[in-house]
């Protein structure tokens, strides 16, 4: 892939992510906030939305090159991850070091959960797809 495919991926998955997030984000506003006519929520929150959706996609991109070894793309990939939610949620709400702390070690287990999850997946569709291939000889008879 070339650098104007990759920059487009990594945009087009931020902005779906974004979206993603804002709309839950608006929801459970919106349920707090059920007799109120009117709901607003705050831009500055919604920028950093948008700002843990650009470094989670830029993430993945770096998780999906593959000529880096696996375990150097996790490990990238979890302290981009790590980090971008440490910045944009913990961060602004100016929490003691205690309940940041708590916040982190829930991000950390839901992380690992959820890549669990897509590991597993990926390696039976991985399974799945060679056990459909058609085998091809790789050697010629020798006479």
């Amino acid at each position: 892939m070339n650098i104007k495919q990759t920059i487009k991926k990594i945009l087009t998955d931020a902005c779906v992510l974004f979206s993603l997030i804002t709309a839950a984000y608006a929801l459970i506003v919106w349920l707090v906030y059920v007799n109120q006519e009117q709901v607003l929520m705050e831009a500055g929150r919604v920028v950093l939305f948008f700002v843990f959706s650009l470094l989670v996609s830029g993430a993945n991109g770096i998780y999906r090159h593959k000529p880096l070894s696996a375990a150097l793309r996790l490990t990238l990939h979890f302290l981009i991850c790590t980090l971008a939610f440490y910045l944009c949620f913990l961060l602004p709400l100016s929490m003691p070091g205690s309940s940041v702390l708590v916040g982190l070690i829930f991000f950390v287990l839901a992380y690992f959960l959820v890549m669990g999850i897509v590991a597993g997946l990926a390696s039976r569709f991985r399974k799945n797809r060679e056990a459909s291939e058609e085998y091809k000889s790789q050697y010629k008879k020798m006479r």
